[in-house]
């Protein structure tokens, strides 16, 4: 299974009043809030977009995807 197929389908849409405050936003966030914010959550982590932290979706990863996923940045595997 590549990394990109372990995020997808570790991930589910939760809505925004099931997770409650402590998100952090990258030290790498664009000065224009493109960017994401998440939070240690249900044994996983929680990704919401911070332009619209109250009505956006909120996507939850295992803690096993989530290291996929965070591997997988590490090494370029999103570059374009």
């Amino acid at each position: 299974m590549s990394n990109h197929d372990s995020v997808a389908n570790a991930s589910a849409v939760l809505s925004a009043n099931q997770v409650g405050r402590g998100w952090r936003k990258s030290s790498y966030s664009a000065a224009d809030g493109c960017c994401l914010e998440m939070i240690h959550w249900d044994g996983g982590v929680a990704v919401r977009d911070s332009k619209d932290p109250e009505g956006g979706s909120i996507l939850h990863f295992s803690a096993e995807a989530w290291g996929h996923f965070i591997g997988a940045v590490k090494i370029g595997g999103f570059d374009r």
